[in-house]
């Protein structure tokens, strides 16, 4: 596995988990409050 696979998979892990832990914070929130959205760049 080259350093580039490495990196794409990386990227691919941290967006998976973002994901899960947005999902997690619509669960959390409360009807009519509003969930911010982060967006990360590698």
């Amino acid at each position: 596995e080259n350093e580039e696979e490495a990196l794409k998979n990386a990227k691919e892990a941290i967006v998976c988990y973002l994901e899960g832990m947005g999902k997690v914070n619509e669960i959390k929130t409360k009807p009519g409050l509003i969930a911010k959205e982060i967006e990360v760049t590698l």
